[in-house]
């Protein structure tokens, strides 16, 4: 698979995941690899405020659900991509219900912005414990930056927040353009693209997690700023 693929739509990149997990746990059995994560954004019709807003976390935490999708493995593929579907909108139910993780706090902090906030990962293929060190990045990041390209054209965010500084180098800087593009004050934790008539504002943040409040208070004010219409 070619870059030159970047105009692919979002279900086929979602096919192409269940795919690539095959091929990646194929490679080594081994591989204490987590089931793929798949985005989904069912309320499209329901914006508030801004608008829609993408939030791009790392990775999924622990298997995300590897037994339940292991055991769909005779399916087609898209049965398996369905029941990954089905994963991403339990988690969200159980979110949007409890008090959970710093990350969760900032996701219902964003939706007072606009909405929905629809949640995404850098890498769609995580592993057990921790995040997806270099040889799991280069494995999926052709297919994580088509992907992403593919979210925000068929999500049509207002704002891209990006929370973490993680695959920087494999989807990030290749996806929205090297720092050069990015502005940056001289003394917060996050940079920024402006928006434009075609394009999504992007902020990029430290992850919220053992952040004090008044810090992640200054990228939502940021976030609320380019969010603002044209």
């Amino acid at each position: 698979m070619k870059e030159a693929d970047a105009s692919i739509c979002l279900s086929e990149c979602q096919r192409r995941w269940i795919k690539k997990f095959d091929e990646m746990r194929n490679l080594d059995a081994d591989l204490e690899l987590a089931a793929p994560f798949l985005s989904v954004a069912d309320s499209l019709d329901d914006q508030t405020g801004a608008g829609p807003i993408l939030l791009v976390g790392k990775a999924t935490d622990k298997d995300w659900r590897r037994k339940q999708f292991l055991s769909a493995a005779g399916g087609s593929t898209e049965e398996r991509v369905g029941e990954r579907r089905k994963a991403t909108r339990h988690h969200l139910d159980y979110v949007s219900q409890h008090q959970f993780s710093a990350f969760w706090r900032f996701w219902k902090h964003l939706s007072k912005i606009g909405s929905p906030v629809i949640w995404t990962n850098l890498a769609k293929i995580g592993v057990l414990h921790g995040n997806p060190g270099h040889k799991y990045l280069k494995a999926q990041q052709e297919l994580a930056r088509i992907t992403l390209r593919a979210e925000i054209s068929e999500y049509r965010p207002v704002l891209v927040v990006i929370t973490g500084d993680y695959a920087k180098s494999e989807i990030v800087l290749p996806v929205f353009g090297d720092r050069s593009r990015w502005k940056e004050p001289p003394d917060y934790e996050f940079c920024w693209i402006e928006r434009t008539i075609s394009k999504p504002a992007v902020l990029w943040t430290d992850h919220p997690e053992r952040k004090l409040n008044f810090r992640v208070q200054r990228w939502l004010d940021k976030a609320r700023e380019l969010a603002q219409p044209l």
